[in-house]
């Protein structure tokens, strides 16, 4: 498999400690988990069971009948009339680009469940995801019949790229119940563009059956969501060629932005403040029509926008004639948008859920099959009780490569809020931290960075029990005014807590900020070269608001500076002390994230004499503010 040293970098699998090979162990800063070479600021990991052929066979309960066509635009699920519903494929709209038609389907390291397949060997690689047909009775067709399966394929674009030995490949169940493989494609095989591939079935000895089967299976990395592949647009039938490439079929496939211009999802009474400014001017999406012409093309459409928690329209607009013009390149594709209605800013209920909808208003005439599901594109905006930056699906990981480093992302209310709990999307890639310590900070703005903290909590790491999903840490609610950050603080350098990072949102990568030491540096400041590639997205973590204030701080008292906070010695052997007589409150972190003493003092010191050598994270805080440093102990 991949050339791998004691350790790797995630999502690059470039060893992270050369040991034995003259290596140093190299701390890196904030990474986005992903292809890179060398140091970097930020950087990004890019984010199924095999199936026996005794156990598909035996699975395969509902036999699918020829023409067999999924182009997987149903909806978020396999369609268990053509598939077997295990094997870890994800059914998604977001993995990648200029795909044929909405929603493919996505082949990485993770189960059906979010986790990984080995999530005790990080360097682990084999057979992950699967996609297994179900049962097709070939038996009275001959070769001369004819018959291509084909389907589109593209490997990693939003996505971790698979490496040289990675592979996606096919195969046919034969009559003696074999798998035979009979068409591979390596990783070392990077295309940006889908590619179509059409593979007859003409052994009549093997495949001419009536137990007769086909599948997908992807190999790689086992540990996370690594190694992706990506098909669409799967049709197996008769009286095909090679030449069979084009279908009489117009269909969307770019996904929506959201209602807001600031946000994907905000609370409403801040939507209420500024609807009309909040508001988009418009939506858009692309319609792909799959078919080479000469002519030019006309549909119609739909657009609406619907309260799905009230079953209320508001707005419904038809558009009439487009065109779509022809591409002697390629495909045809033409943009289509429309204006938001002006009573969209005069809501007044204190929840929605707004789903936009494009549905093109097509017979596709002339197929074989229904094309017309894949017709239809909707996006729904929530206006509930928190901000949202992502939108729900992450493509990616980012991660601080750094111990006692720092994350944040940046939020700005219309009005005076309370921040009640934070919800972040953790994803279990290679090391399995369940248990480990985790701090969930709230900061104040200081000149368009994060300033002091004014709540942490302490908890613990858990992961969600579905793909996507976020985990919910509630604490006593703060009063932020304007602008206000919530963010993660990491303890240890070689077990990062991975957090979900959304690609598709490039345009809100500004808002978030790292830090290694003293300083914030922002995301959108770093530039791609030869050897880093910086993380555009938004990284998946949530502020929840509304709650009661016990007391009502809004920053107009006295602020504790964090830089004027002096910690001495450092090093140090018997006690810690420092200059504000404020802070009573004392915690001190092992460099395992564990939390080794935690008192109230009566003066600024505390005792360190009966601690071990090494480096601690000392938190100081009084009853609203926190402050942090690093601190040695030596002996």
């Amino acid at each position: 498999m991949k050339n791998i040293s004691s350790y790797t970098f995630i999502g690059s699998k470039k060893p992270f400690c050369g040991k034995g090979k003259k290596g140093w162990l190299i701390f890196l800063p904030l990474f986005f988990i992903a292809q890179f070479r060398t140091l970097a600021q930020l950087q990004t990991i890019s984010l199924g069971t095999p199936v026996t052929p005794s156990a598909a066979r035996v699975a395969a309960t509902n036999a699918a009948k020829l023409p067999f066509f999924d182009d997987f635009s149903y909806g978020l699920k396999l369609n268990t009339n053509n598939w077997l519903s295990s094997g870890g494929t994800l059914v998604n709209n977001d993995y990648a680009t200029n795909h044929p038609t909405i929603n493919i389907l996505t082949f990485d390291g993770l189960k059906a469940d979010g986790n990984p397949y080995n999530f005790v060997n990080s360097l682990a690689e084999g057979p992950t995801d699967t996609l297994t047909s179900q049962v097709l009775d070939l038996s009275n067709y001959l070769p001369a019949d004819s018959l291509y399966l084909s389907f589109f394929w593209q490997n990693s674009s939003l996505g971790d790229k698979p490496n040289t030995n990675d592979s996606l490949r096919v195969q046919f169940l034969t009559n003696g119940g074999i798998w035979q493989t009979v068409w591979v494609m390596k990783g070392d095989q990077e295309v940006a563009n889908f590619q179509q591939v059409l593979i007859p079935i003409r052994a009549r000895n093997l495949y001419f059956h009536n137990q007769f089967q086909f599948r997908f299976q992807s190999f790689g990395r086992q540990s996370g969501q690594f190694d992706i592949w990506n098909i669409d647009y799967v049709y197996l039938n008769t009286k095909r060629n090679q030449n069979d490439k084009y279908y009489a079929d117009l269909a969307v496939r770019r996904n929506m932005p959201s209602l807001l211009k600031r946000y994907r999802a905000m609370p409403v009474r801040q939507f209420m403040r500024r609807p009309t400014q909040e508001l988009n001017d418009s939506l858009s999406t692309d319609v792909v029509y799959l078919n080479q012409t000469a002519v030019n093309n006309f549909f119609d459409y739909d657009f609406t926008v619907k309260d799905l928690l009230t079953n209320t329209t508001l707005q419904k607009t038809t558009q009439a004639n487009v065109v779509i013009s022809p591409n002697p390149a390629g495909l045809s594709s033409v943009k289509i948008a429309q204006k938001l209605a002006t009573t969209l800013s005069q809501l007044s209920n204190d929840k929605y859920s707004l789903q936009s909808t494009f549905a093109l208003k097509t017979t596709d005439e002339g197929v074989i099959i229904n094309r017309k599901q894949n017709d239809t594109i909707r996006i729904t905006t929530e206006f509930s009780d928190y901000y949202a930056y992502d939108d729900g699906t992450a493509e990616a990981g980012a991660y601080l490569g750094k111990g006692f480093g720092r994350i944040a992302a940046q939020f700005t209310n219309n009005s005076n809020d309370v921040v009640s709990g934070v919800r972040i999307n953790l994803l279990p890639m290679l090391t399995n931290l369940e248990g480990n310590a985790i701090t969930i900070q709230i900061m104040e703005n200081d000149k368009g960075k994060p300033g002091n903290v004014i709540r942490s909590l302490y908890s613990k790491v858990s992961y969600s029990k579905v793909v996507n999903g976020f985990i919910e840490y509630t604490f006593d609610p703060v009063a932020v005014k304007d602008t206000f950050y919530i963010g993660v603080l990491q303890f240890t350098d070689g077990e990062p807590l991975i957090i979900g990072l959304d690609k598709n949102s490039s345009q809100f990568s500004s808002k978030y900020f790292y830090n290694l030491g003293t300083q914030w540096v922002n995301l959108a400041t770093q530039t791609n070269n030869a050897d880093f590639k910086a993380a555009n997205g938004a990284l998946m973590m949530r502020p929840i608001m509304g709650g009661t204030v016990k007391e009502v701080i809004l920053g107009t008292e006295k602020d504790i500076q964090d830089q004027q906070l002096v910690v001495f010695p450092n090093p140090a052997k018997e006690y810690v002390s420092w200059n504000d007589p404020t802070l009573r409150n004392v915690e001190l972190v092992d460099f395992q994230g564990q939390s080794i003493l935690k008192q109230r003092v009566s003066e600024s010191r505390v005792s360190v004499e009966n601690l071990n050598s090494g480096i601690y994270l000392l938190l100081l805080s009084d009853e609203r503010n926190t402050f942090v440093r690093k601190i040695s102990i030596v002996r």
